[in-house]
């Protein structure tokens, strides 16, 4: 539904779609009429918007539900709004935003409900409630609608005049039990209905946003921008499978712009898994509920699973130097700073470091904004160097726990990642212009 907000001071009002779905334990969306409305709303955006839109579908995780008053839904919401606004600074929203928040049972209900709001006994509905996610996730209903809303985005139709439509951003992010959900139905789609998610499509390269495609054995395929998923509670094993089907259909998201004269090359992820290093759920109550299972206790979830790393994330420099933009209306926002990739002429361009600028803090009115420089780096022997996936742990000052995923500084990541894969959401409707134009005229200085 048309969901409108304002920025405070601001007089100019937005307007993005926004919708809640929600799932039953077993797997069925309530009511089942939502995810047709999700689809059309998609599909008729995309027939009406020339340059496409933009999607972003978050599932949560546990302790967490679609409740009005939910941390994790008014948190998303405020990303939805905050690419919204993005796109109004440069491009005057040509490119509608539509945000899915999937709710679904976080917390016991019933009986057990009481010991959510017990400080210790609270971690006993881990188990019961790992075990519903992942029921969900393997359920035929969520994985129809994961299909659906995939197709609505990704499938290359024809606009009201029988044009080709370009290609459209789509990131699926899950938080916690969330990523369980999501990784699990996605593996299952990806082995039985590969074609509900991959689009072979006729769509020339010189048609819309051409600077980042997406290749399954060197054709051009549209397919899902981006799987993010933030202090994952999914098996390792499942991440596991999920890039090795990628490698067998030798997937690759390839970037190739200019900045200027300034030339980036570089292989983008499809899969991004950031966990806390002081993600205490994951890393302790997650392999104490599965000592039930076969190997519980020697099984690891992605984000702690340290053959399946391939960066690492290091504090460069504090205080860094990260201008706003010139040029564009001031909304009030935050803002971060993603740099060149480094270095430019590599022999390895396919996996260069990334130097991104967090801010400190949140923006109080038109204060400046002090950030600190982060540098991402491919780890030179990680035994997992996929091109597809990029699995790696921040320190407790970047998330401080579980649940801590929607502040300003980790906000900030969430929207560098999606700028790094090529979703383009930024200060511009080009790939290129995510990066800092100053180091550009640097370079050619």
């Amino acid at each position: 539904m048309e969901h409108r907000f304002r920025r405070p001071g601001h007089d100019a009002e937005f307007k993005c779609d926004f919708h809640i779905l929600r799932f039953s334990d077993e797997g069925n969306p309530d009511p089942d009429t939502r995810v047709k409305e999700i689809v059309d709303c998609i599909e008729t955006w995309r027939q009406d918007s020339a340059p496409g839109v933009v999607v972003v579908v978050f599932i949560h995780g546990w302790h967490h539900n679609a409740d009005p008053d939910d941390t994790h839904l008014k948190g998303f919401r405020e990303v939805v709004e905050a690419i919204t606004v993005r796109e109004w600074e440069v491009v005057n929203a040509v490119r509608p935003v539509i945000g899915v928040y999937v709710g679904w049972n976080g917390d016991p209900i019933g009986g057990w409900s009481a010991i959510k709001r017990v400080p210790v006994l609270k971690h006993v509905s881990f188990w019961r409630r790992y075990r519903t996610a992942h029921a969900i996730g393997m359920s035929r209903g969520f994985q129809e609608a994961l299909a659906k809303i995939i197709s609505a985005a990704k499938a290359p139709p024809e606009d009201r005049r029988g044009n080709p439509t370009v290609e459209s951003a789509l990131v699926l992010a899950g938080h916690s039990m969330g990523s369980l959900m999501l990784q699990s139905a996605l593996l299952e789609l990806l082995h039985e209905r590969l074609d509900s998610l991959l689009f072979k499509t006729d769509v020339p390269d010189s048609d819309g946003p051409t600077e980042v495609r997406t290749l399954s054995d060197g054709v051009r395929v549209f397919f899902p921008d981006l799987l993010l998923c933030l202090n994952s509670a999914a098996d390792s094993e499942i991440a596991q499978g999920i890039i090795n089907k990628l490698n067998w259909e030798k997937m690759k998201r390839r970037a190739e712009t200019r900045l200027d004269h300034v030339a980036i090359n570089y292989d983008a992820p499809l899969f991004v898994s950031i966990t806390s290093t002081d993600d205490k759920d994951t890393r302790r109550t997650w392999r104490w509920a599965r000592l039930s299972w076969r190997k519980g206790w020697t099984r690891r979830t992605d984000g702690h699973d340290s053959t399946l790393f391939t960066h690492t994330m290091t504090l460069q420099s504090e205080p860094a130097r990260c201008a706003k933009r010139g040029g564009v209306p001031d909304f009030g926002q935050a803002w971060h700073c993603l740099h060149l990739p480094q270095p430019l002429d590599t022999e390895r361009p396919e996996r260069p470091s990334f130097p991104i600028d967090l801010p400190k803090g949140a923006r109080e009115g038109s204060a400046e904004l002090e950030h600190e420089r982060w540098l991402l780096a491919p780890q030179p022997n990680a035994r997992n160097a996929s091109r597809v996936a990029w699995i790696f742990q921040v320190p407790g000052t970047i998330s401080k726990d579980h649940g801590d995923i929607f502040q300003t500084r980790t906000s900030a990541l969430f929207m560098a990642m999606l700028q790094v894969s090529g979703a383009v959401v930024g200060l511009s409707h080009t790939f290129a212009g995510n990066f800092e134009r100053a180091e550009a005229e640097e370079l050619q200085a």
